[in-house]
């Protein structure tokens, strides 16, 4: 082995000896050696457009290191995307498990590698179930390309996870408008709700809208409605989007339903105030400030708060 830690077959690799590739191959020399850098024969092969040695490393593989962590998984892993077009072209299995049954894919997807994930599903990667579990991953990580490019390829666009989320209801709560985006042009359900029972950060029933603006996520207000979203869509408590805005303060999301004409009432403004356990927290929750609206006008509403009075004349709400 050299200083820089290379074997014999870095060498004839990096060099495009064939022969000597083969013969080395032949005596045992192993094929995932690394050097001091990192690099496998198979990347200084590839570095030096050597494609008949990555052929010959490849067709070495597929004897003698079956169902195993292999180049392609490593080439997905580092999103390595021009190894992995090499790879293919050389014939690498592109639907081929590691150890724990894993294609390329997968890892491409959950350590969101997109170039290389799209160049897998290009040549034609086996998409399945298991896939559409860590797709929701490319969401979290806010990745529309591999989005996208796993909608192409058949994935089901409305899945649902562990949680019982689509991938709408995930971005809408974690704020990833590019995911949304390609979600919402992809066809999306708008009307698919999170589960029947409530939890810790959301009630039951909510769409999309309401989760987005239980967030506060300002700008997929504004997209979810462009592209056609319920405005004041009720869950089964009727609760619209805009009464989960003023209950949580959420000024941004406010201003957007608002803006684009939300239903206002008296019951949605009774409802916040009712949760509220202090004066100055039922306030907060009513008088949204700064709502820069092309026109507003204010009229006297009576109000008080079911634990105790917030005021005792009339608050000036803007409606």
């Amino acid at each position: 082995m050299c200083e820089n830690g290379r074997t014999p077959l870095h060498r004839a690799a990096e060099k495009g000896h064939g022969d000597a590739v083969k013969a080395l191959l032949q005596s045992g020399a192993y094929l995932y050696s690394l050097d001091m850098k990192g690099k496998t024969p198979l990347h200084l092969a590839a570095q030096n457009n050597h494609s008949h040695i990555v052929k010959i490393l490849v067709e070495e593989e597929a004897r003698s290191y079956k169902n195993q962590h292999n180049f392609l998984h490593m080439a997905a892993l580092k999103d390595e995307s021009s190894l992995a077009k090499m790879l293919l072209k050389a014939g690498a299995s592109i639907d081929g498990k590691d150890e724990k049954g894993q294609p390329p894919l997968s890892h491409a997807v959950s350590h969101g590698s997109e170039n290389t994930a799209k160049v897998l599903l290009e040549a034609g990667a086996s998409v399945d179930s298991n896939i559409t579990e860590t797709a929701f991953n490319t969401v979290q990580k806010n990745l529309p390309g591999i989005v996208a490019a796993l909608i192409d390829r058949g994935t089901d666009i409305d899945a649902l996870n562990h949680m019982r989320y689509t991938p709408l209801l995930l971005a809408c709560e974690t704020g990833k408008a590019e995911a949304a985006e390609v979600l919402i042009t992809k066809g999306a359900n708008f009307g698919m709700r999170t589960p029947a029972s409530d939890t810790a950060l959301n009630q039951a029933h909510e769409t999309p809208l309401h989760i987005a603006a239980l967030h506060n996520k300002g700008a997929l207000v504004g997209l979810l409605v462009n592209a056609g979203a319920q405005i004041n869509a009720a869950t089964k408590e009727f609760v619209t989007p805009l009464h989960i805005a003023s209950q949580k303060g959420s000024t941004d999301a406010a201003q957007q339903l608002l803006y684009h004409k939300a239903h206002v009432n008296p019951q949605l403004l009774w409802a916040p105030c009712a949760s509220a356990s202090a004066p100055s927290q039922g306030k907060k929750l009513f008088l949204i400030p700064n709502l820069n609206l092309p026109s507003v006008r204010l009229k006297p509403f009576p109000l008080s708060c079911h634990y105790r009075p917030l005021s005792k004349a009339p608050l000036q709400i803007s409606l």
